[in-house]
């Protein structure tokens, strides 16, 4: 009955899967993926090629995650999480301190319709390096 309701949209539910167009968006994200707990259910089902930071299952994931991610998510200071698991892309609901952060830092929005966000962090380019240690222009 649950995979029915996840599959099917069945109107007294009320209730539908994630937008096709948003489902596209993740899976064109470059890895690794950044979400939160309450939403990892949602990627395992509706993207199950990608592999998700976090879900609702405590199992598989040592308790220091657990606990950064959720400093990350009740404060918004992101930076040293994505630094250290190289986070290049967001899906996140509209409401989490984290997206609020992103779209202030100005990462690109890929998808950005009713509750959702997918956001790509911004590429910045180097100078380019004419021989070791000896930036274009030096």
């Amino acid at each position: 009955a649950v995979a029915l309701a996840w599959t099917a949209q069945i109107p007294r539910l009320g209730w539908h899967p994630l937008p096709a167009d948003l489902v596209a968006a993740i899976r064109d994200c470059p890895d690794p993926l950044y979400n939160r707990w309450d939403e990892g259910g949602f990627l395992v089902w509706f993207t199950p090629d990608r592999k998700v930071f976090i879900d609702g299952r405590q199992d598989p994931y040592p308790p220091e995650l657990v606990a950064d991610h959720i400093r990350a998510e009740t404060s918004g200071d992101y930076q040293s999480l994505f630094q250290r698991y190289h986070i290049r892309c967001a899906f996140l609901p509209k409401t989490s301190p984290v997206a609020r952060r992103l779209q202030e830092d100005r990462w690109n929005p890929r998808y950005n319709h009713g509750e959702w966000l997918v956001l790509l962090k911004p590429w910045r380019r180097h100078p380019p390096v004419l021989f070791a240690g000896q930036p274009a222009g030096a």
